[in-house]
């Protein structure tokens, strides 16, 4: 088994959206496909706002990490924001969350970061496993406000 972090590709596109579609459905959303277009071309570009590694598991993409830069007035350097992580159900339990996870650590440290952070839902149970060994628990809630 031959694993390997690499950044977004164009030849990408098929594999990413079949993944980013099983990702939606896993937290029960739908995105216009303008919506859809607009996270790839943002992703593929590698520019910011927001950037993308994906992971291949024998030559296959089977997972992928979208991650930004976030500022703070209580620190001095960024802290990267892992926005989204999500592996394939077929290639779950084989490290490759795990390897995503250390590839935005190093990120984050070659960046002059000292933080990693993320939230997921309380009920997923199966990444909470994993990140509770990847880092620790806050005692912050988070509010959010649709606003249209």
């Amino acid at each position: 088994m031959t694993l390997l972090i690499r950044r977004l590709e164009v030849s990408d596109s098929t594999a990413w959206l079949e993944l980013w579609n099983q990702y939606l459905v896993f937290y029960n959303q739908s995105l216009s496909n303008e919506q859809t277009q607009l996270t790839w071309n943002r992703l593929l570009a590698d520019a910011g706002p927001i950037y993308a590694r994906v992971a291949e598991l024998d030559e296959k993409v089977v997972g992928f990490t979208h991650y930004s830069f976030t500022h703070s007035t209580w620190e001095h350097s960024p802290a990267v924001y892992v926005e989204d992580l999500f592996v394939s159900p077929s290639s779950r339990n084989s490290g490759v969350a795990r390897a995503l996870a250390a590839e935005l650590e190093s990120i984050a440290v070659g960046a002059g970061s000292h933080r990693l952070h993320w939230i997921t839902q309380h009920h997923n149970v199966t990444a909470r496993k994993l990140y509770d060994e990847l880092g620790e628990l806050t005692d912050f809630i988070v509010y959010e406000k649709n606003l249209g």
